[in-house]
């Protein structure tokens, strides 16, 4: 799938419109597998390849997924501003994950919109943010959006901020982890992130007096059947 994917983008991308593009790859035909799609994934190289198995699991393979990216850097599958629209139909995908990419982004409503209308029905989002307590949230001058296990709530069904919107997803859950462990992992973050998460209200406050520690907020939501 990655392969005929990548040759399309190759073809069509640089040559032709936006929707040229985006017909070429929902026009074609592709055998019957998962589109997986990284959105905002950057370049693809060992340091990814650590992160990357750390938060979906060892069986993480960078070829499994379609990479959406600002900037043509190695590993990517097509370049775009994902701020003006992803180059899928709509219902489409069957998951993406976004790591460490909403916090550039200033629409939020803007972009969680076009998450949620790319996904199939039934289809899963998955969401890696850092956590405005910790030190590199505010250390970069690119993020312009912060976040705590609470925000994307919001996007829920059942929450009851959810009349702002007019799309919603099925919220499943969000976690706190510590950022980076993916380097050096031991035992006291892990116990550290387990007692975190057992109250999560308490534990973000708790969060301000570990500054030495960068967090980040993981959150799982799904598109509801239409």
């Amino acid at each position: 799938m990655h392969d005929i994917l990548m040759e399309i983008c190759r073809e069509y991308f640089f040559r032709d419109s936006k929707e040229n593009v985006m017909n070429s790859i929902n026009n074609n035909s592709i055998p019957e597998k998962k589109i997986r799609v990284d959105v905002g994934g950057g370049k693809l190289d060992p340091d990814k390849i650590a992160r990357y198995k750390r938060y979906i699991g060892e069986s993480y393979n960078s070829s499994d997924y379609f990479v959406v990216e600002l900037t043509p850097l190695p590993g990517v599958s097509v370049v775009c501003d994902i701020t003006q629209g992803l180059p899928f139909k709509n219902g489409s995908v069957d998951e993406l994950i976004c790591v460490h990419v909403l916090e550039h982004i200033a629409d939020l409503k803007g972009i969680m919109k076009e998450l949620h209308r790319v996904l199939k029905s039934g289809g899963l989002l998955r969401i890696w943010v850092p956590h405005c307590f910790s030190p590199t949230a505010f250390g970069d001058s690119t993020h312009v959006r912060f976040f705590t296990f609470e925000t994307l709530t919001q996007f829920g069904k059942d929450n009851q901020a959810s009349y702002y919107y007019d799309f919603h997803f099925d919220f499943i859950g969000s976690q706190m982890q510590i950022f980076r462990r993916w380097y050096k992992s031991n035992l006291f973050d892990k116990f550290l992130e387990k007692l975190i998460n057992l109250n999560q209200r308490k534990g973000e406050r708790f969060l301000k007096i570990l500054p030495y520690k960068e967090w980040e907020v993981y959150s799982e939501l799904r598109k509801g059947e239409i």
